[in-house]
């Protein structure tokens, strides 16, 4: 009998050795390569409303339920982003507003006042998010974004200035950027906080949501607290000493001595040096020839943060394809909630966080300084609402290449601080002013000027 001859199967592939180390990664890519296919059909077919899909469902709940119960109608998809965006606008909207109304309040009521006016419009502001699900409208719930962006806009400029004006010369630049460190943890717990809240709450039918409002009016008990301890804290000395004739006291507290007559000195040094900047507003300062380039370099920094595309990528970041998108699959959803919030703050801890708001208090004197936060912030404020307004345009027409549009401005960035700014390690404001005067004299070919 004959032997038979194996068939050659059709597209038949030997077997190959199987390599234990990368096996996990092919599968991981496998993996990734399908829910990317997966994602793909699911925007062609969902094209039109897709960036919907992409809002937090519970508020989108919440004006679809306050719009009907208004209008006895349900709510178009369109005017819904509409709102959603006005929402998020007007946060920064309201930090706009706050950055303009901190420099008439700060001068007013002096650093410390400053910090506890502010204290009570934030525990204003909690009680508002507080009762955002109680009174059902959401003109209301847009109002009380606005009110807490003002708080924010408020605290951004007031507590570095605090800091700028307590802390010695040799100390100045480390606590200004140590308290980064606990702007960052808050922004941790914040993100913890909404992801464990979040996390019971997807069982829930009812399309009014009245937990999230209750998270959101936490804050109000830190306000309490700072409320609680501010009086004990002392005001600023400088701005006793030289906008209101005292401090002695103050600086002694905070030096832990008697003998403050080296610094006192300094402070005086400082208000004889800055008589013809007393009483700086807005305009003034801005139309002041002798702090022109400072006004200049305000500006560029403040624009520099929100200009280095760090912005963009965390919005874009929700929507684009991501490694994480893996951990998906095998339904680690606690443990990628943690490692989305930790990843997040680690990408805001190395931006330059706050060495823009050092330099901003060490190019200014003390009359003209609270001004320079102020118009520091306004800018701040208003080109994060314009990257995020704007980007998403841009974003749409030429995708991922619209990240080239920022390389630019941050090299030309790089070059102005590397050409302008002058090291302040270790120096007196005076000392700084003297060596800014020393730039702006050699770029504007004009004879030393003393001070």
């Amino acid at each position: 009998m004959a032997s038979r001859r194996p068939t050659k199967q059709k597209n038949y592939r030997p077997p190959q050795p199987r390599n234990l180390t990368t096996q996990p990664i092919i599968h991981a890519s496998r993996l990734i390569q399908q829910k990317e296919k997966k994602n793909k059909v699911l925007i062609r077919e969902r094209g039109r409303i897709a960036f919907i899909q992409l809002l937090p469902v519970r508020r989108l709940n919440f004006y679809n339920t306050t719009y009907h119960l208004k209008n006895s109608v349900g709510i178009d998809k369109g005017f819904l982003t509409i709102l959603y965006s006005l929402t998020l606008a007007m946060f920064s909207m309201g930090g706009l507003i706050g950055s303009l109304l901190f420099s008439p309040i700060v001068d007013k009521f002096g650093r410390k006042g400053a910090l506890m006016l502010n204290n009570f419009l934030s525990m204003g502001s909690s009680v508002l998010m507080g009762l955002s699900a109680t009174i059902r409208a959401y003109e209301y719930t847009i109002f009380s974004r606005m009110v807490n962006g003002i708080c924010t806009g408020i605290f951004a400029c007031a507590v570095p200035l605090y800091l700028a004006e307590v802390s010695p010369k040799n100390l100045r630049g480390g606590i200004m950027t140590v308290s980064r460190i606990f702007v960052v943890v808050g922004i941790l717990v914040a993100l913890w906080f909404g992801a464990g809240w979040r996390r019971p709450l997807r069982s829930h039918v009812s399309p009014v949501c009245t937990e999230w409002p209750i998270l959101l009016s936490i804050p109000g008990g830190m306000a309490l607290f700072q409320v609680l301890i501010l009086p004990f804290f002392p005001e600023s000395p400088r701005f006793l000493l030289i906008q209101k004739r005292k401090g002695r006291e103050s600086l002694q507290m905070l030096r832990c001595q008697l003998n403050v007559d080296q610094e006192i000195e300094e402070l005086y040094q400082e208000d004889q040096a800055e008589k013809a900047e007393k009483v700086m507003s807005g305009m003034k300062i801005i139309c002041y020839r002798g702090l022109r380039w400072q006004v200049v370099s305000v500006i560029i920094l403040m624009s520099g943060q929100q200009l280095s595309g760090f912005s963009a990528v965390r919005a874009t970041s929700l929507v684009q394809p991501h490694v994480g998108h893996c951990v998906q699959f095998w339904s680690l959803q606690f443990y990628k909630d943690i490692f989305v919030c930790v990843r997040k703050t680690q990408a805001l801890s190395p931006r330059s966080g706050a060495v823009p708001q050092v330099i901003i208090a060490e190019l200014f004197l003390q009359s003209s300084r609270s001004t320079a936060f102020s118009l520091g912030g306004f800018m701040y404020w208003l080109i994060s609402l314009l990257t995020g307004v704007i980007f998403r345009q841009v974003e749409s027409k030429i995708g991922s290449y619209s990240f080239l549009l920022f390389w630019p401005l941050c090299f030309g960035i790089f070059f102005y601080i590397f050409k302008i700014i002058p090291e302040t390690k270790g120096k007196t404001f005076l000392d700084i002013r003297r060596l800014m005067n020393l730039v702006a004299d050699s770029l504007s070919s004009l004879p030393p000027r003393s001070i």
